[in-house]
């Protein structure tokens, strides 16, 4: 009887596995090794997957649409560490609920993500993230614009020499914080009376 119940357990074991590889599982989709750009790696994923774009990379005029809740992230999620750089006529557009954007480094971007003056522009989603970047060089109205957005989180990311950091357009329950602003021309934070409920706290402007 003994026996018997050991090879149950193990059974159960085995198949409990199973169920959360099944659940949880999900496709990392690499950059520019599989795929040569960022958005055919996009069109090609399905929500909860990562896309993840090699180290010591330079990606020029990626135009991006973000429209599934997936990872976008440099190789070790920090621009500091194994840095991956998007440059050119780039742009994103963030449209999905729940999408993370993490450690890049966006140097010199000149492209107008659609409908905003600014190079990455957040809309209607919920729970988006973006976190570990660097934005320098930009000389757009502004880097990011958030729009229709809620909870927003916005952390760690560092702003050089930029016209505008973040603009917050109707934008509630979100939060910025521990991120570095130097050399802005205008403004590191800023937002229209409608947006409500933003929490500010433990950045840096310089």
């Amino acid at each position: 009887m003994k026996h018997k119940f050991t090879i149950l357990k193990s059974t159960f074991l085995l198949f409990f596995m199973v169920m959360i590889s099944t659940t949880f599982g999900q496709t990392t989709r690499l950059v520019p090794s599989v795929y040569a750009t960022i958005q055919a790696a996009i069109d090609a994923s399905v929500d909860g997957d990562i896309i993840e774009v090699a180290a010591n990379t330079t990606l020029s005029d990626q135009v991006v649409t973000i429209d599934k809740a997936i990872t976008l992230k440099s190789a070790s999620g920090d621009w500091q560490t194994t840095p991956s750089v998007i440059d050119g006529a780039s742009s994103i557009y963030i449209t999905a609920s729940n999408a993370k954007l993490i450690g890049f480094i966006f140097d010199a971007t000149t492209a107008l993500a659609p409908g905003t003056p600014g190079a990455i522009f957040c809309y209607t989603g919920d729970g988006v993230e973006i976190s570990n970047n660097k934005f320098s060089n930009i000389a757009l109205s502004q880097v990011i614009t958030v729009t229709a957005t809620t909870n927003l989180l916005v952390d760690n990311n560092e702003f050089d020499t930029v016209v505008k950091g973040i603009f917050f357009n109707s934008n509630i329950n979100s939060i910025v914080s521990n991120n570095t602003f130097t050399d802005i021309s205008y403004g590191g934070i800023l937002m229209d009376p409608v947006t409500t409920n933003i929490t500010i706290e433990d950045n840096t402007f310089y």
